[in-house]
């Protein structure tokens, strides 16, 4: 990370935040039997690709947010 930047809050520098469509299970609820678990399998998520993490919004996935002394400019 640069002197201008500091890890993102939102994530804390690991550049993912847990999927929201699955809430990290890396999948969703089948269609079919409404998630009760009769008869048919959860279907893996096809936002996260059944991992379960998405490249965080605020940093897009770098893990770099803006420094909080300089704000990004480089200077104090």
């Amino acid at each position: 990370m640069s002197s201008a930047t500091d890890a993102c809050i939102q994530c804390q520098g690991t550049g993912a935040e847990r999927c929201r469509w699955c809430i990290g299970r890396g999948k969703i609820p089948c269609d079919a039997c409404m998630g009760s678990g009769r008869g048919a399998d959860d279907a893996p998520c096809t936002a996260c690709q059944g991992i379960g993490v998405v490249p965080c919004d605020d940093c897009l996935g770098n893990g770099e947010g803006t420094c909080s002394r300089c704000h990004g400019s480089g200077r104090w």
